[in-house]
């Protein structure tokens, strides 16, 4: 029995909305670039909260198409590992790789995985806390940035705000300096286009 004509109509709008949200986001993270590198890093917390939002309400609308396919039996919009080809240029930045989100009440970080690699993105915001769990090396990474100049308050927020991006070896080494304590980096990373944990991101690439 051939759906009723409101269905289909709804799932073009639905597949249209996901486009724009899609654009939308990419026209954020195109912004947030420009004013990390201007320094400008309230307006980089500002925009990256929206970015964070347009991918919450991506994922919404994703999930929502497949209990729509489930229900009349048929794809409203192809899934991000689908509609993407399964390589690091998927959620590309204009440097390559997978742009990656970690986020909590004190941090407001973002990333870029590529070739095994884990870059922590200049402007993004550390966390100032630094618990017991967090192992001397990623102290002793933090008081080398502080030294250097690369990880300087920002007032009136006494932000810890990332002034170059950072090179590390797994995402769970990048995780605990970003949040101060140790962490799970592929739970805590979340990929920014499709708002699934890293490490099932990285299952579905065949790496893990």
């Amino acid at each position: 029995m051939q759906n009723p004509s409101g269905i289909d109509g709804a799932m073009s709008a639905l597949e249209l909305l996901c486009e724009q949200l899609d654009m939308a986001r990419t026209e954020f993270n195109q912004r947030i670039s420009e004013v990390a590198k201007a320094s400008d890093y309230s307006q980089v917390r500002d925009l990256t909260k929206k970015a964070e939002s347009l991918g919450s309400f991506k994922k919404k609308a994703d999930t929502l198409s497949t209990e729509i396919k489930e229900a009349f039996g048929q794809s409203v919009i192809p899934s991000p590992l689908t509609r993407h080809s399964k390589s690091l240029a998927t959620t590309s930045s204009a440097d390559g790789g997978t742009l990656l989100i970690l986020t909590n009440k004190c941090c407001q970080a973002r990333a870029r995985y590529c070739d095994g690699s884990l870059w922590v993105l200049r402007g993004s915001i550390i966390s100032p806390v630094e618990r017991k769990s967090l192992i001397n090396k990623w102290r002793n990474l933090r008081q080398r940035l502080r030294d250097q100049n690369d990880l300087s308050i920002h007032h009136p927020d006494d932000a810890l705000v990332l002034g170059r991006d950072i090179k590390f070896k797994s995402p769970s080494g990048a995780a605990c300096f970003v949040v101060g304590y140790s962490v799970n980096g592929n739970r805590s990373w979340v990929v920014e286009q499709s708002g699934e944990s890293f490490g099932d991101w990285l299952s579905s690439q065949g790496t893990i």
